[in-house]
C-alpha cells in the first residue's frame, strides 16, 4: 500500500471577525441615520389617520343632529398635555340618551398630537354648520418639545355647501400662526389644500 502525501486544502465558508464587525458597524450607522425619519413618518401617518377619522366624526355629528332634530355645539377641549382621550367637546341638546352620548364615538387623539380649530361651531337640527366663515381643523404632532408646523393635515368645512375637504396646510406667510388656547383665528382657508 502506498501512502499518499497529498495535502488537502481546507475550504472555509465562514466569515472572519473583522467582516462581521464591519457589517454590524454599517448596519448600526444606517439605522441611526434612518430612525428619526422613520419615527417622524410614523407620527405624520398617525396624524393623517386621526384627521380622516375626525372628518368621519364630523359627518356623524351632522347626520345624528339631522336624525334627532337637535343642535350641537362643537369646541376644542383645551388640553395641552393630552390628559383626555378625546379632543372635542360635543354638547347636544336632546332628551335621547343615545344622542347625548355621541361624544363616545369620537376618535381618540394619538399621544403627542395636537389640534387647533379656527372657531367653535354649531350644527343645527338640519345637520348644517352655522356661521359665516369656513371651519378649519389643523392637526400636528410634537417632536422634542417642539410643535411641527410645516405641512400639517387639515380639514376644511365649507359652511354654505357643507362640503368636508381633507388636505394639507401650508403656512405660506412669514408671520407665525396666532394661538389662543386651542383656537387659531388666523388660519387661512386657502392654505388648506
Amino acid at each position: 500500500m502506498r501512502e499518499s502525501n497529498q495535502s488537502y486544502k481546507k475550504i472555509d465558508f465562514g466569515f472572519t471577525i473583522p467582516e462581521i464587525i464591519m457589517v454590524l458597524f454599517i448596519s448600526v450607522f444606517l439605522i441611526s441615520i434612518s430612525a428619526p425619519y422613520a419615527i417622524n413618518w410614523l407620527r405624520r401617518q398617525r396624524t393623517i389617520v386621526y384627521a380622516n377619522e375626525m372628518s368621519e366624526f364630523m359627518l356623524l355629528i351632522k347626520s345624528e343632529a339631522r336624525r334627532w332634530g337637535s343642535s350641537c355645539e362643537v369646541k376644542v377641549i383645551e388640553n395641552e398635555r393630552n390628559y383626555y382621550p378625546s379632543s372635542l367637546k360635543v354638547n347636544c341638546e336632546s332628551d335621547s340618551k343615545d344622542f347625548s352620548n355621541i361624544h363616545l364615538a369620537q376618535p381618540k387623539i394619538p399621544i403627542n398630537t395636537f389640534q387647533f380649530l379656527n372657531r367653535k361651531f354649531i350644527v343645527n337640527p338640519r345637520g348644517d354648520i352655522i356661521g359665516k366663515s369656513k371651519v378649519i381643523f389643523l392637526f400636528g404632532y410634537n417632536t422634542n418639545d417642539k410643535k411641527v408646523i410645516e405641512s400639517m393635515p387639515c380639514i376644511k368645512i365649507n359652511v354654505p355647501s357643507q362640503h368636508i375637504h381633507i388636505g394639507s396646510y401650508f403656512n405660506e406667510s412669514s408671520e407665525p400662526l396666532l394661538t389662543l388656547n386651542s383656537y387659531m383665528p388666523n388660519l387661512v382657508e386657502s392654505n388648506c389644500r
